[in-house]
């Protein structure tokens, strides 16, 4: 999968009319950064990215204005033909585990590694473990009309946020809730 930045909001309409609304085409070159940085600053980063990258066909990132009403998130590519992270650069930027700065370098890398999470366990593994062990409805998945998958997010954060924290320096949250946003 070739890892695709979508810089205007012409590109993320050519993708999907509907959520290029939630782009104003500002971001994308921070965004980059924080790509770079994450392969460049972290042995796990690197793996996600050559993971992600080397899987067939294409991810795009979609930088979203945090008045979008969306969060971050990945999209598997059954939901739009393609894998999507939308990144929500603004919101990242004030997300805190108790009281401390989350950086927002290992915020798009765990979308990225649900990604990767995808891509090692297929359509059918990824449905069963997003059917297992789902939490009590929250905000988030009150917007996507879901319950969330707790077991995907435990996975994620285990093998690819939690050694990104500490080869970058990081906090940790203690469970998926912890990280808050103002």
């Amino acid at each position: 999968m070739a890892i695709q930045m979508l810089k205007s909001v012409g590109e993320a309409q050519a993708l999907d009319e509907g959520y290029a609304s939630f782009m104003d085409g500002t971001g994308a070159n921070e965004v980059e950064d924080l790509l770079a940085a994450g392969k460049d600053g972290s042995a796990t980063g690197k793996v996600i990215y050559d993971y992600v990258s080397g899987l067939p066909g294409t991810i795009y990132i979609f930088p979203i204005r945090q008045d979008s009403g969306l969060g971050s998130q990945y999209l598997e590519p059954r939901m739009m033909g393609s894998g999507v992270v939308f990144f929500n650069l603004s919101m990242s930027k004030t997300g805190k585990i108790g009281g401390t700065p989350f950086p927002p370098v290992i915020q798009l890398y765990h979308e990225l590694g649900h990604a990767k999470q995808y891509g090692e366990w297929g359509p059918k593994q990824w449905d069963a473990v997003c059917q297992a062990g789902k939490a009590p409805i929250t905000e988030s998945s009150v917007r996507l009309k879901t319950p969330y998958p707790m077991v995907l997010e435990s996975d994620n954060m285990k093998r690819h946020e939690f050694p990104m924290c500490d080869e970058m320096g990081s906090v940790k949250r203690g469970n998926y809730m912890d990280l808050k946003f103002s």
